[in-house]
């Protein structure tokens, strides 16, 4: 992920996450409705709503590893790694909410509306998601950074102890 986006206040990262994930979604409705005419349609309501329960639970896996390791790594201060990876992660997260994404467009296909809507509230999980990996990516940069004063407080705390 860009250097920029993760030095942006929380706010701006929010508003650049959010719209950038939105405007994916808007594009994938936009394409399959496009494409869902005459026998086309067919095919795409022949796509299994089965399959959506697995994309959602892959989608929710990876996010959720994801989520650890960037968590585990805020608690470690491993930020060199991080920031050296999180393109990876976020851009198989992106992967994996386009596939569905397109999986509930085409489920959903004969119906706008709903198709609309369901796509809609996935893309506010996908934004959601990337945005709490992006905004804990780097312990020391940003708003929600790690600031010295507890470690200030902790080494002020030790050596009074120390002292006879």
């Amino acid at each position: 992920m860009g250097d920029w986006l993760l030095n942006l206040p929380v706010l701006w990262m929010a508003v650049v996450v959010f719209a950038a994930t939105y405007l994916l979604a808007a594009s994938v409705y936009w394409v399959v409705t496009r494409l869902a005419v005459n026998e086309r349609a067919r095919a795409f309501k022949a796509v299994s709503p089965g399959m959506l329960p697995p994309l959602g639970i892959l989608f929710a896996l990876l996010v959720g590893f994801i989520a650890v390791e960037v968590w585990n790594n805020y608690d470690k201060a491993k930020v060199a790694v991080a920031s050296e990876v999180g393109m990876v992660k976020c851009a198989g997260i992106l992967l994996q909410g386009l596939c569905a994404l397109v999986a509930i467009a085409m489920v959903h296909s004969d119906n706008r509306l709903a198709c609309a809507i369901a796509m809609t509230l996935f893309a506010t999980g996908i934004a959601l998601s990337l945005l709490l990996i992006a905004a804990y990516s780097r312990p020391f940069i940003g708003e929600i950074s790690v600031r010295p004063n507890l470690l200030k407080q902790v080494i002020t705390s030790g050596t009074t102890g120390t002292q006879p």
